[in-house]
């Protein structure tokens, strides 16, 4: 597929090990012209490297030395071990990325990131601020700490995040473990692709709702 595609074609794949025997896959591109710093790009969910494909080929031609990692648990990164939820909070998917800037003697980096990945890069600036030279996000804006916690009244009115509501559940899990292959079709490709068994009935309401975010 590379040798196919020319944005592509100057990209190599990394795999870092970190800590409890996990390794981080990461795609590098080396900057083109005189080097300006390390740029690390950071997807969202569901997502891997391949979400920011068409813009490393741009960022490296700004002088950047581009990393792309997928996340733990995410395409070609393991997990370590067992999945267990506090594997995934924030403060262990910030210490990946400063982990993968030890790994490579980087002192510090720009960090971007998409969706989710916007959520880590902001906490990722307050928690480690000397490891982060510049920030910023695609879609995900910056909310300081909030006074209090969110949850409560998120669980009351979720609106159109009521499907983070429905991933708190156990059904959610069984739902898109029942056949991972269609899972991905559904959130990743386009909806008219994965469109067979789908109830037209029931595509207004919120998952908790239809007990279903695919289904």
């Amino acid at each position: 597929f590379f040798s196919r595609c020319p944005s592509m074609a100057a990209v190599r794949h990394l795999y870092v090990p970190l800590s409890a025997g996990t390794h981080l896959h990461v795609v590098e591109a080396e900057p083109t012209g005189p080097s300006r710093g390390t740029c690390v790009l950071v997807h969202g969910f569901p997502d891997t490297w391949y979400g920011w494909r068409k813009q490393i080929k741009a960022i490296a031609g700004c002088g950047f030395r581009v990393l792309v990692p997928d996340q733990r648990g995410y395409g070609d990164t393991t997990r370590p071990g067992p999945p267990v939820e506090e594997d995934f909070s924030m403060e262990e998917v910030c210490a990946d990325m400063v982990a993968l800037l030890d790994a490579l003697l980087l002192p510090h980096a720009v960090f971007i990131g998409h969706d989710w990945g916007g959520t880590l890069v902001w906490n990722l600036a307050q928690q480690y601020p000397s490891r982060v030279s510049h920030v910023g996000a695609v879609c995900t804006p910056f909310f300081p700490q909030p006074a209090e916690d969110p949850w409560p009244k998120m669980l009351k009115s979720p609106g159109r995040f009521d499907y983070q509501v429905w991933f708190q559940t156990r059904d959610s899990q069984t739902e898109l473990d029942a056949d991972p292959g269609r899972t991905v079709r559904c959130m990743i490709r386009a909806w008219d692709d994965s469109r067979e068994g789908v109830d037209a009935t029931l595509e207004e309401q919120p998952p908790t709702v239809r007990k279903g975010l695919i289904n």
